[in-house]
């Protein structure tokens, strides 16, 4: 696939990209997760300025994808500890055809 110009707002800047088509659809998502993050935090802190805003929506939106890869890993471990166990079963109980 080619590449495509876009341009990704955050607050109230444009940021013109140039990324694989087959990236846009992902980028416009996380574009409008961190715009409702900022929004957010621009209505329940409108004393703060828009650089704080943003700094939060960050930490918020990198806090759940740090959690989400660890649970990840956490379940490829959790995967890899029963596939040793089946395996472990498996050289304990041989197929009939193999006895």
């Amino acid at each position: 696939m080619g590449q495509v110009n876009i341009k990704i707002k955050i607050g109230d800047r444009e940021y013109p990209l140039v990324v694989d088509q087959q990236e846009e659809a992902r980028l416009r998502e996380a574009e409008r997760v961190l715009s409702e993050k900022f929004k957010e935090y621009a209505s329940a802190y409108p004393a703060a300025d828009k650089q704080d805003h943003l700094a939060m929506a960050a930490l918020f939106i990198s806090n759940s994808l740090v959690s989400a890869d660890n649970r990840s890993k956490n379940g490829l471990d959790e995967l890899a500890i029963r596939l040793q166990e089946l395996e472990q079963l498996l050289d304990k109980h041989p197929a009939p055809d193999q006895v």
